[in-house]
């Protein structure tokens, strides 16, 4: 859980989720939703999920997420999120999981005015258990 002192946020990553999630710690109110829009699809948080531009590789079961603490790209309306994606798919398995055998690092841009997320970086590791 990281905390957000501007706007009285927290992101966390409930892993089994495969998602990371940005709450209103005022109001617990989902401001949004960093993960596979296909993992929300029919459920009432469908909405508070980020639209991806561009191809990204999905994060399952990740083990952490935080904010870069520096604005990357001058534009002020983005955050840029860090996630160490574990990549499994053994505590909520889902069909649309890719297979991949790797671990990663992934770095994504969330704009929340527009409600979109893409990934700028994706390094990858060792199978991480």
């Amino acid at each position: 859980v990281s905390y957000r002192e501007e706007d009285h946020s927290i992101l966390i990553s409930p892993r089994n989720v495969h998602s990371g999630i940005r709450v209103d710690w005022e109001t617990n109110e989902v401001k949004w939703i960093l993960g596979n829009p296909e993992f929300w699809e029919g459920t009432p948080d469908a909405k508070n999920v980020l639209k991806p531009i561009g191809s990204i590789i999905w994060h399952y079961q990740p083990h952490s997420i935080y904010e870069i603490p520096y604005d990357l790209d001058n534009n002020p309306d983005t955050s840029h999120i860090m996630v160490y994606d574990n990549h499994w798919n053994t505590q909520r398995k889902v069909d649309f999981f890719d297979g991949d055998t790797n671990s990663y690092v992934s770095v994504y841009v969330v704009d929340e005015k527009k409600e979109t997320v893409h990934q700028t970086h994706t390094y990858q590791s060792v199978k991480s258990k």
